[in-house]
């Protein structure tokens, strides 16, 4: 063990520890957060952009597609 390569047995019962698992489902959660949060934020830039345009024009994007 003073090469500091770790053993089969040692490796099997980290990777099978509950730790380990409990590490992955974490991970996988912060992922689904993470993109969760990026959808928002492009639907909230996006009707940042919609609303920048009515207040361009200074009516409603439904009154310009009536005329």
């Amino acid at each position: 063990m003073t090469d500091n390569k770790t053993s089969p047995f040692a490796e099997s019962l980290l990777s099978s520890a509950p730790i380990q698992k409990k590490m992955q489902a974490a991970e996988k959660e912060l992922k689904k957060i993470q993109s969760q949060q990026q959808k928002q934020q492009k639907k909230t830039e996006k009707n940042e952009v919609v609303q920048a345009q009515i207040a361009m024009v200074g009516k409603p994007f439904w009154w310009m597609m009536r005329l």
